[in-house]
């Protein structure tokens, strides 16, 4: 499904549904509280009392969804789409798209973790197979 802005009609979001009406609801509650594009947009056509007009492009079958996801991202882009969708499609935030891996990398760069989070992270690796083999290596060169 894609869903246009009812202002301009052009496509800001492609996702995947077996309920577009449902999905589009939830989509509306998280805009709420939200943070990404999607819900931005959301929460800005609610406060004008606006709704984005739903239109489904393609059904297919299962499996064969994700690849289907990335073709309409992909062309809708190519072809100059403001798209709000944050990755490209098929695998949820799995697989984020360049704009946004740059933006995560953006506000991350120069922070470092408090020492009770690195204690945290340290104790969630303790026991870890990887972990287990770096030590007994070191056993092992001792």
């Amino acid at each position: 499904m894609t869903a246009l802005d009812p202002r301009t009609l052009q496509v800001r979001y492609v996702g995947k549904s077996d309920s577009p009406e449902l999905r589009l609801a939830v989509h509306q509650t998280r805009s709420k509280t939200g943070d990404t594009p999607a819900e931005q947009w959301l929460h800005e056509l609610a406060e004008m009392g606006k709704e984005p007009i739903l239109v489904i492009v393609e059904e297919c079958l299962k499996a064969d969804w994700p690849a289907r996801e990335r073709f309409w991202i992909t062309l809708l882009r190519r072809n100059g789409a403001d798209l709000t969708n944050t990755n490209d499609g098929g695998l949820g935030a799995m697989n984020p798209c360049a704009a946004t891996r740059m933006k995560t990398i953006a506000s991350h760069k120069g922070k470092q973790h408090s020492v009770a989070a690195r204690v945290k992270m340290s104790k969630a690796k303790f026991g870890r197979p990887w972990s287990k083999a770096r030590r007994l290596a070191q056993e092992k060169r001792e």
